[in-house]
């Protein structure tokens, strides 16, 4: 093919001629294309390649390293993806297999997100779903799955779906993803937002999760939205109106309110349980101006101005009027004076007169508002206004006017209004030459003269400040005003640019351009066409002639920027203008001879060191290789030469040359010598091996590793870190793992390096096996450290348990193998579980907590008390979690050193007050109680109980008295024992623990004498009672086995102790009972087996004790569960209904504010 690239001016002439010759390609079938550009004539292959569907093509390339290719082979093959004839290649298992490890990683990412974007078969896509490795990167190709996996998945992980954007691609899928939406209060109000789309849908399902956000989120309804609801669903927005007013656009709403029923509406909401919807005068103020117009002022004057439920002297009833009208204005919070707004002007003046001193100012400000464009109305409030407060202060003259004109036009003023405001404004001195506050009323008075074809003072042209282009006047002005206002101010600034050829310096210099910088913005703001304006066009043209030849620095790009559409009238100025990246495209778009014009400030740019023309570079290497590129490449080599500026010079030149090019220079400087010797190496030379270390990642292509290592040496290494991340990250997997050994048989500091990167490179098998090996041949404790942190942090991360079980082996055996002397870092990890796969949480607390005590006992381990308490203590915590995987001969030896060395620990003399104690051994208590509680059968239980339990209570319980810590520990397992009961017992399918309990119970009694441990023993004979009153029953869901409570006989059998209790010591021991019970149940029971149980309590009315119980419980219960009335209302009928006048007294005491419920 016999073409040749003739000389072009811009990018679009030359797409334009590489179309052409691809298209003649495929059209004649030719193989060979003669272009100059050996990167155009690649992606030109790669297009003809791809039109004809040729796969070994396409595949090579897509493992190239050159990324420019990759990404063009990704863009044309779409087919690829799309085609189920290609469905074996763009399968994940063959890519995970045998593509992705031959691409680099940006390209096999750029594959992977395309493949995702463009996939359209459902079953491919939910494939792809299950083949990621996270959840988070499987739920990106939920949107391409079919809509029954997208609602089961989404579903499932309904927590895991953070981003906004993927939500409502789910929901324009499926608009039953909404229904999922659950009481959130992080993620629902985001959610609901994002798919606000679905409205137009289907209404009700978005009103329905509107309903269920949390009460503190606001959905802001704009017009058409509130339009929309109440055209769909008018009916259940205004009969749930409490429920969506804070969302809906109140103007818009209350016009589908029919006048005649606003009154009655409002009324209603008064009578609402919930907060009344409308505690503010801005919002209420809607509905009272959709009332008829001759019944909004009797309306407002009866309910909030004479307020005249306050005269009545009779009860009304609830549904009266009155009632409603008493309720409407407790209600509301606003002052009287702003219901004048609704009144007829010369009832709201005649107010005016008479109200308090405090009140008249703002009751003016109400009123002036209401005049709207009646100009007699706002005379006569002017007028009162200047009878009465024109000597006031200047600030609350400011205020007045300042609301005055908000709220009314001045341009449609007559002459005697316009008389009265400009008495105001003499009032203020506006034209003073000391006072520079008042430049807004300057601007009125400037408009005014404008618009009335009057001259404008000079004194006001002086005191005018320009600091906005008056376009703020623009909609209050008729046409031919907004054309005189235009002219004044455009001239009135352009003026002061006229002095261009006189100038002395760049200081006026840079005035001048300020001034035609506010020039252009006028014309933006008012709408105008700078090619309209021929002579500001000049003398922006002049402006930068004077630059350039004056060589000034002034920053010019602000007249650039102001309109984008204006910067084509500026092209031939644009790189004086504004010297930048942008620009330099924008000129090889459209002319790249501008380039050649100003080859200077080109050169000045690519050598900026603060600058790094990246995209334009890699635009000129691949187009403009004749001559421009030639003569960038010789400039900057010869900069290499120069002492400055190295940083920016090896990066131009990196992203310039080719691969072949760029390794001459690379070799030509690479170091001989690993340290350097600062005081003997060529300071040049040294510039500029750190900065080819530091930028050699910039080429395209990578260079080979050979390169970047042969300068990740030494003192050199500081600087190639940078390059070795960016190059070893991007290295497909099987080069990289031809380059592992070299990485860790390296020093130590590019050995870090290396498992850094081979974390992210090296599937699982490999990175074990690299990690065995480098473990195993390596004493270096920070290498050790850094191993030892990565196999725990892949631990904690790994899903799979195959690969759990992998990883779990290497880092025991670091375990096995560690000394004493490691990195305390290491150390730190061992007593951290809380992230460790479940399925070897048990081994790893084992095999860890052996290792700690061996390293605790050696006598020079340096470490805190904190760090010993975790490694002895906190390591043990979480096998409460993890109790049926654990060795139980483990368990037991540790128990038991824990109870000889520490829960039978001595007193110290000075005991302190009980309410200060803080129980040290809490924590490996609620472990011990957790051992006991978990035995799938009777026997194991038993043995359980003798060997450890039973000891510890004949060793205790007699010397209570005299050591109070034995004392408090033995509560503590006692209330552990209890407390841990559901959790990890009957949840957990365990026996229910009643012959153990019972035992306790037994030994407890014989032990410890009523009146100083009654609370105690109480407590677990409650307890003893709670697992003889529980059963066994099917659960219909999932077909296991469920344990739960009979609260009725349990709640009679609580009856029955406290009778007996009564009995047997004195009536008001129920004092004492109350307690007791209520913090037993408070950790056994549900709230509802709670309120059963104290139901059944009540059941002998003849036995006052028994209520009086349920009504101190009662007390302690709603004041701590606020909510829970609703449930607990059956038990205050009960309490409140019973013939007893003691009971009734308690109830009232309690409960006074709810009789009327």
């Amino acid at each position: 093919m016999g073409t040749h690239d003739p000389v072009l001016k811009n990018l679009g002439a030359k797409h334009r001629y590489y179309n052409e010759v691809v298209k003649e390609a495929i059209a004649n079938n030719h193989t060979e294309i003669n272009l100059e550009n050996e990167d155009v004539k690649v992606l030109a292959l790669i297009d003809i390649a791809s039109h004809k569907r040729n796969l070994e093509f396409i595949l090579n390339i897509l493992k190239s390293d050159d990324l420019l290719y990759v990404s063009r082979a990704i863009k044309k093959c779409t087919w690829l993806i799309t085609e189920n004839s290609y469905a074996h290649i763009i399968d994940p298992d063959n890519l995970k297999v045998n593509l992705y490890p031959t691409m680099t990683s940006k390209a096999k990412h750029k594959l992977h997100k395309h493949i995702r974007n463009n996939i359209k078969d459902e079953v491919r896509a939910e494939k792809f779903y299950h083949a990621e490795d996270t959840i988070d990167a499987s739920l990106k190709w939920l949107p391409k799955c079919s809509v029954p996996f997208i609602e089961s998945k989404a579903k499932d992980h309904y927590d895991e779906l953070k981003k906004t954007r993927l939500f409502k691609r789910l929901c324009e899928r499926s608009i039953n993803i909404l229904n999922l939406i659950e009481y959130d209060h992080y993620l629902s109000d985001e959610k609901i937002k994002a798919a606000k789309f679905v409205q137009k849908k289907d209404i009700a399902i978005f009103l329905n999760a509107v309903e269920r956000m949390p009460p503190d989120k606001t959905l802001n309804f704009n017009k058409n939205t509130t339009k929309l609801v109440m055209a769909y669903c008018p009916d259940k927005i205004i009969e749930n109106f409490n429920k969506y007013c804070k969302h809906l656009h109140l103007p818009t709403f209350v016009k589908y309110l029919k006048p005649e029923i606003v009154k009655d509406f409002i009324y209603k909401q008064t009578s609402l349980e919930d907060e009344f919807p409308l505690p503010f005068f801005d919002n209420f103020q809607h509905f009272i101006q959709r009332m008829p117009v001759e019944e909004r002022f009797d309306f407002v004057n009866k309910v909030f101005i004479e307020q005249v439920h306050k005269t009545q002297t009779t009860e009304a009833s609830s549904d009266s009027e009155i009632t409603k009208m008493k309720k409407l204005s407790n209600l509301l919070y606003c002052t009287k004076y702003e219901w004048y707004k609704f009144a007829p002007f010369d009832v709201a003046l005649n107010a005016l007169r008479h109200c308090s001193s405090d009140e008249k100012y703002d009751f003016l400000i109400t009123l002036m508002k209401c005049c709207g464009r009646n100009q007699n109305n706002l005379q006569t409030v002017l007028k009162y206004y200047r009878d009465k407060h024109i000597n006031d202060s200047k600030d609350s003259k400011c205020f007045f006017l300042n609301e005055l004109l908000s709220a009314s036009n001045f341009s449609f003023y007559d002459d005697i209004t316009w008389s009265i405001l400009n008495d105001f404004f003499k009032s203020l001195d506006v034209c003073s030459e000391a006072d520079n506050s008042l430049g807004k009323y300057i601007e009125i008075i400037i408009v005014h003269c404008i618009i009335k074809n009057e001259p404008v003072p000079e004194q006001l042209q002086k005191k005018f400040v320009f600091n906005n282009t008056l376009i703020k006047y623009h909609k209050k002005l008729k046409p031919d005003d907004q054309l005189r206002v235009f002219n004044f101010i455009f001239n009135y600034v352009f003026q002061k640019t006229h002095g261009l050829n006189e100038i002395n310096n760049e200081e006026e210099f840079n005035a001048i351009t300020e001034s035609l910088k506010s020039v252009l913005e006028i014309l933006k703001d008012w709408s105008k066409e700078l090619i309209d304006y021929p002579s500001v066009l000049q003398t922006i043209k002049d402006v930068v002639k004077i630059k350039t030849e004056k060589s000034w620095n002034s920053d010019l790009s602000h007249l650039y920027n102001v309109n984008k559409s204006w910067k084509k009238l500026m092209f031939e100025e644009s790189l004086i203008l504004e010297p930048s990246e942008k620009v330099c495209m924008n000129a090889l778009k459209h002319d790249p001879g501008l380039l050649e014009q100003n080859e200077g400030k080109v050169e000045c740019l690519l050598c900026d060191s603060k600058l790094y023309l990246k995209e334009f570079l890699k635009k000129v290497r691949i187009y403009f290789s004749e001559p421009f590129t030639k003569r960038v490449l010789s400039q900057n080599l010869l900069r290499l030469e120069h002492p400055n500026d190295h940083n920016v010079v090896i990066r131009n030149l990196c992203t310039l040359m080719g691969q072949e090019d760029i390794l001459k220079v690379i070799n030509k400087y690479t170091p001989k010598e690993a340290k350097i010797n600062w005081d003997e190496e060529d300071g040049l030379m040294l510039s500029v091996r750190r900065h080819i270390a530091k930028n050699m990642h910039f080429t395209r292509p990578h260079p080979p590793p050979d390169a970047i290592l042969s300068y990740a040496k030494g003192d050199y290494l500081q600087y190639a870190v940078p390059s070795v991340l960016a190059i070893f990250y991007n290295m497909n997997s099987s080069l990289f793992r031809e380059q592992v050994p070299k990485l860790f048989n390296s020093p130590v500091s590019l050995q870090k390096l290396g498992i850094r990167l081979a974390v992210t490179k090296l599937n699982n098998d490999d990175l074990v096996k690299e990690f065995y090996n480098l473990w195993t041949n390596t004493k270096i404790t920070s290498i050790r450290s850094i191993i030892f942190q990565f196999t725990y942090k892949l631990l904690c991360r790994q899903k799979d348990d195959h690969k759990i079980e992998e990883l779990w082996n290497l880092l025991r055996m670091f375990i096995d193998n560690l000394t004493f002397k490691e990195d305390k870092a290491v150390y730190s990890l061992l007593y951290k579980t809380g992230s460790i796969p479940h399925i070897i949480k048990a081994k790893y607390i084992e095999r860890n907590h052996t290792f700690l005590e061996t390293y605790l006992a050696q006598e020079d381990t340096d470490i805190d008390e904190f760090q010993r308490y975790c490694m002895e203590e906190t390591l043990l915590l979480d096998c409460k979690h993890v109790m049926e995987n654990m060795n139980e001969d483990f368990i037991v030896r540790v128990l038991l050193k824990f109870v000889d060395e520490k829960f039978f620990c001595k007193s110290p003399p000075a005991k302190r007050p009980r309410q200060c104690y803080i129980n040290p051994c809490d924590g490996i208590i609620s472990v011990l109680s957790v051992f006991l509680l978990s035995a799938k059968d009777e026997q194991k239980q038993a043995n359980k109980y003798k060997s450890i339990l039973l000891p510890i209570l004949q060793r205790a319980l007699g010397k209570l008295k005299e050591e109070y810590r034995w004392r408090e520990n033995i509560k503590a397992l006692l209330d552990h024992l209890r407390i841990n009961l559901v959790e990890y017992a009957l949840k957990n399918n365990m026996i229910i623990p009643l012959k153990m309990f019972s035992d306790i119970n037994e030994e407890l009694v014989n032990s410890l004498n009523i009146p100083e441990y009654y609370t105690l023993l109480t407590q677990w004979k409650l307890t003893v009672e709670y697992v003889k009153h529980l059963h066994s029953t099917l659960d219909i869901d999932n077909g296991t086995e469920k344990i739960s409570l009979h609260p009725e006989n349990f709640g009679r059998k609580c009856l029955e102790i406290l009778k007996q209790d009564v009995a047997k010591h004195f009536t008001r021991i129920y004092l004492i009972f109350y307690k007791v019970l209520w913090e037993t149940l408070k950790d056994l029971c549900t709230e509802d087996e709670r309120i059963e149980v104290f139901l059944n309590m009540l059941s002998d009315e003849d036995f006052i004790p028994g209520y009086l119980t349920i009504t101190k419980i009662a007390a302690m219960f709603f004041s701590d569960y606020g909510g829970a009335w609703e449930s607990g209302d059956k038990i205050l009928q009960k309490l409140k209904g019973h013939p007893s006048k003691e009971v009734n007294m308690h109830y009232y005491y309690y409960f006074n504010e709810y009789r009327n419920m």
